[in-house]
């Protein structure tokens, strides 16, 4: 039945999640703030504090099953590390750009420009 929903929404996990919290949103009182003596809803935070829960009991089952890899995250460390050095020179070389072409300097035609001023 599951699969039947994740290939009905689509988008595999995202759509899976998308269709499961819309449907708490339009069918319960799931979202809705109780206050004190409600017959519905539940207290501030209480919401949140469920599905933490859930995702914390089936993350760790997952866990005693496959323990993680203690390489891993350095492994994605680095790679952060790398991404945003690659995000700073892409800027840094936008800006050096920007600035010639202010001056009115001659801008170096490189492979993946698609337009070259002089």
């Amino acid at each position: 039945m599951l699969f039947e929903v994740v290939n009905a929404a689509g988008n595999g996990v995202h759509g899976l999640l998308d269709a499961c919290y819309s449907f708490l949103q339009r069918r319960t009182d799931f979202y809705y703030i109780a206050e004190p003596g409600d017959k519905m809803g539940f207290p501030p935070g209480i919401s949140e504090s469920m599905v933490y829960q859930y995702f914390r009991l089936y993350q760790e089952q997952h866990e005693r099953r496959f323990p993680p890899k203690p390489e891993t995250k350095k492994r994605w460390e680095e790679f952060e590390k790398e991404q945003k050095a690659k995000a700073k020179a892409a800027k840094e070389a936008a800006e050096a750009k920007k600035a010639a072409i202010a001056a009115g300097g001659a801008v170096e035609a490189k492979p993946d420009d698609k337009k070259v001023e002089t």
